[in-house]
């Protein structure tokens, strides 16, 4: 085992660590024996979630001949731990009573999760430049520039059109961003 890929396996175990909320919420309001008021976007913001988790975690191993010191790993480590949090807030640890309001809980903690992800999204931006293994301005960052101005206008707009425009929008851009960088290479 090399260097790298001993700092990947804590890493790892953190990005498990992001999913592992949003999977047994998504379960638990499954299995609420109650009535359940679903809120699509707060479906897919977690859906969202999940595939950040997974393409960041992906794109790790693009870091892996670089020469790795402290600071860059609490650098890099700080991504997944955003997301957790992110991820730890989509659905509540219980639900009581009759009925859970989706819409109710995203508006809840609609801030706190928006910044926070606000904060990994601008992390995932600067990262390879950073690092050094990528260029300022290549062809993802148009998606990247227009996910982060879907984020602060889901921010600062609190009407339920901008909620479903910003989900719907975000999840769209995650899926081109994954034909841009697994498909189309960088210019």
């Amino acid at each position: 085992m090399d260097f790298f890929e001993f700092l990947l396996i804590i890493t790892s175990v953190i990005y498990a660590l992001c999913m592992a909320p949003l999977l047994s919420g998504f379960v638990r309001v499954l299995q609420f024996d109650g009535e359940v008021k679903y809120f699509v976007p707060q479906i897919l913001l977690s859906l969202y979630l999940f595939m950040f988790i997974v393409v960041v975690w992906w794109t790790m191993w693009w870091f892996r001949d670089i020469d790795w010191h402290f600071a860059t790993y609490l650098y890099m480590i700080l991504e997944p731990v955003l997301l957790y949090v992110a991820c730890a807030l989509v659905f509540p640890n219980k639900l009581d009573g009759d009925q859970f309001d989706m819409e109710t809980h995203y508006f809840k903690v609609r801030v706190p999760i928006l910044v926070v992800v606000l904060l990994a999204v601008s992390l995932v931006f600067v990262d390879g430049v950073a690092m050094g293994i990528e260029s300022v301005w290549h062809s993802r960052r148009y998606t990247q520039v227009l996910t982060i101005g879907l984020i602060i206008w889901a921010l600062i707009d609190v009407r339920r059109i901008a909620q479903y425009a910003f989900t719907l929008g975000a999840l769209a851009l995650m899926f081109v961003l994954l034909a841009q960088g697994f498909w189309v290479p960088a210019a």
